[in-house]
């Protein structure tokens, strides 16, 4: 595996919601820095784009997704493998973003792309920064990998992924996710349902069908 192979068969997922000028300013940032080191782009929404932005993307997927149930109110302490943490409304966003993830993997599991690279809009990386992003994904083989996250979780034994940027294999990915075609679907997965977020959502599915996979 080289960058050559790497910038080929990965295709860069943007998930956005941008609602004010400053959110599109960094959302085109984003866009264009992707492009411009090499990458396919792909750009999913729940808002629609401007014309602008969409100069820097090869694919654009639009839709009204953005059911925000979730939400919650105030803050709620939770504990996930000895991890303790104040959740302050974070399943306001959870289930839409997840609902933009699966739009971009049905679309490019039928393109020529085996993996993909996430990003919020916000996740601006200059040249310097997709250096060392890439020089991760070469030592750690990303092309032959199911999945790759950087982890939150303050010792190994913790799992806790970020989803602000993360990528895997596409088919691994939507295989995982297709299941989950409604909001009752997501909220079923979890065991308190009033905290449903991503960083909690990928370690279980992932674990579940790792251990279905081992017998």
């Amino acid at each position: 595996m080289n960058i050559e192979n790497l910038k080929e068969n990965t295709c860069v997922i943007i998930g956005s919601y941008p609602t004010s000028l400053e959110h599109n300013a960094i959302l085109n940032l984003t866009a264009f820095a992707a492009k411009k080191n090499g990458y396919d782009v792909c750009l999913v929404s729940h808002q629609p784009l401007s014309a602008d932005i969409q100069k820097h993307i090869n694919y654009y997927i639009y839709s009204d997704e953005n059911d925000t149930s979730l939400i919650n109110s105030g803050e709620m302490s939770n504990t996930y493998n000895n991890l303790t943490f104040i959740n302050y409304c974070s399943n306001y966003h959870s289930y839409p973003i997840l609902k933009n993830i699966q739009n971009a993997l049905s679309l490019l599991k039928e393109k020529s792309y085996t993996n993909f690279i996430y990003f919020e809009s916000d996740e601006f990386l200059n040249k310097f920064d997709f250096v060392n992003l890439e020089n991760k994904l070469l030592e750690n083989d990303f092309l032959n990998k199911d999945y790759w996250f950087m982890n939150e979780g303050y010792d190994i034994q913790t799992i806790f992924p970020v989803t602000s940027m993360f990528g895997g294999n596409i088919n691994y990915f939507y295989n995982l996710l297709k299941n989950i075609k409604t909001i009752e679907d997501y909220k079923n997965i979890f065991e308190n349902p009033n905290v449903t977020t991503l960083e909690l959502l990928f370690p279980c599915l992932i674990q579940k069908k790792d251990k279905n996979k081992n017998g």
